[in-house]
């Protein structure tokens, strides 16, 4: 991968969380979770800021997150 692309991505997430985006769980998470077991492992490939990671592990999910660059995991903890 690209530094570019790196780079892009960082600067993306610096900017949706000085706007206060990547709080909220987005709609996908809202309509998957009725579909999930009450309780496991979940791999969220891509998490952002983690807003999903987080909601599904309030609703007792053990959720390991990955993303492209460390930047937005840092960003959510």
């Amino acid at each position: 991968m690209t530094e570019h692309i790196k780079t892009y991505w960082t600067e993306m997430h610096q900017k949706y969380s000085a706007h206060g985006l990547g709080v909220k769980p987005t709609k996908f998470a809202h309509e998957v979770i009725e579909y999930l077991p009450k309780s496991g492992t979940l791999l969220d490939l891509g998490a952002g800021q983690g807003q999903d990671s987080r909601f599904f592990a309030q609703h007792s999910l053990d959720v390991t997150s990955t993303d492209l660059t460390p930047a937005p995991l840092e960003i959510s903890e």
